[in-house]
């Protein structure tokens, strides 16, 4: 972890801090949009209704037996929580979702042999699933500035980055919280150092890094905060 710190030159924080330093960046009374990519099952659409009870949260989430238990979930605002049954990328169709027996680890790449060997997971299941761009999206909602995005979708984040370029281009992200990868766990996943550099060409700092996990010793991923340089 301390070498990962000092090759990046950003501090890191536990995952308690998940919530609560981003918010110090993205406040409650000026974010009125927040993106959750990669909803999962609801864990972190939930706490950012709690925590920016003026905004609307789109959780965007393809797979079908993860979006039974988003439409159904007792705790969500019908008003304020959209559930997006689509997954972001960097262009439109359709493409297979790969689900694991390790929860949460969904995604359209395969897994790589080092992941199902060390984490002793295996293919369960698979499903086709929509994809569109995050740009073509934001144009068909009429959404000009998302306050808050979260994206954790196992290895395709550079992807979907690509996908709202427009977006980034224009500075209309404020705040991003996305997961970055330094160990091989999908067949062709973005690496940490391609999403930090990607985002740097638009103007966005890697602010910290929040939740490290490790593996064999070393980093393996962990939520990267980026934030528009010059505004912070």
């Amino acid at each position: 972890m301390k070498n990962t710190e000092l090759e990046l030159g950003v501090p890191t924080l536990p995952k308690a801090k998940q919530f609560s330093f981003p918010a110090q960046f993205a406040s409650r009374d000026s974010v009125k949009v927040v993106f959750d990519v990669g909803a999962h099952r609801g864990g972190y659409a939930r706490q950012y209704m709690r925590l920016y009870n003026k905004a609307q949260i789109y959780a965007f989430e393809p797979a079908p037996w993860n979006l039974s238990v988003l439409e159904h979930a007792e705790w969500r605002d019908r008003e304020r929580v959209h559930i997006i049954p689509v997954a972001l990328s960097d262009r439109e169709g359709t493409e297979v979702l790969h689900r694991f027996s390790k929860e949460g680890t969904e995604s359209l790449l395969p897994a790589t042999r080092k992941f199902l060997e060390f984490a002793r997971v295996s293919e369960t299941d698979s499903a086709q699933v929509p994809v569109t761009t995050l740009d073509r999206f934001c144009a068909e909602r009429d959404i000009e500035q998302v306050g808050l995005m979260k994206m954790d979708i196992q290895g395709m984040e550079l992807a979907a980055l690509r996908g709202a370029s427009g977006m980034l281009k224009g500075k209309r992200i404020k705040v991003l919280f996305i997961e970055l990868q330094f160990w091989p766990y999908y067949e062709g996943q973005c690496w940490a150092g391609e999403v930090i550099e990607y985002l740097a060409g638009f103007g966005y700092r890697l602010e910290c890094l929040i939740g490290p996990h490790g593996k064999e010793g070393a980093l393996a991923h962990a939520n990267g905060l980026f934030v528009i340089e010059g505004e912070w």
